[in-house]
């Protein structure tokens, strides 16, 4: 774990934060700087900064909990709608080089500006990339 990473802290137990979830390799808990209510961090417990270089069996862990207290934003908070959010790299977005979630319940009006696509682009652009992004 990184010694200064603040979710790494909030992990140890060294900075309080409200849990609500928690699994071997997962903590889940209520966003210190909420930009809706029910705002929710889902935070890897192992210190990675990126996706691409979390282990399997923890993304699957992210993925499990964040399908669950998704379910609970909608069952226990009513939440008609909720984006997941998740920044890699500064230029991404991302405040804090440690892998979490955002899971953000939404409801009409609220002001949070959405994901918004680019302009479609012609078959070559999406043919290169597919040959590049295909496993």
């Amino acid at each position: 774990m990184g010694a200064d990473c603040i979710f790494c802290r909030i992990v140890r137990g060294e900075i309080p934060s409200h849990r609500v979830g928690e699994t071997a390799r997962t903590l889940s808990v209520l966003d210190a700087f909420p930009a809706a209510v029910g705002h929710l961090l889902i935070l890897s417990k192992d210190h990675h900064e990126r996706l691409h270089e979390v282990p399997e069996e923890t993304l699957a862990e992210l993925g499990r909990e964040a399908g669950r207290l998704s379910r609970a934003l909608v069952e226990k908070l009513g939440a008609g709608a909720y984006n997941l959010i998740q920044n890699n790299g500064r230029d991404a977005g991302q405040q804090i080089g440690h892998v979490h979630f955002h899971l953000v319940p939404r409801s009409p009006g609220d002001g949070l500006l959405p994901f918004t696509s680019g302009a479609r682009r012609d078959d070559a652009y999406y043919n290169e990339l597919q040959k590049k992004l295909t496993l």
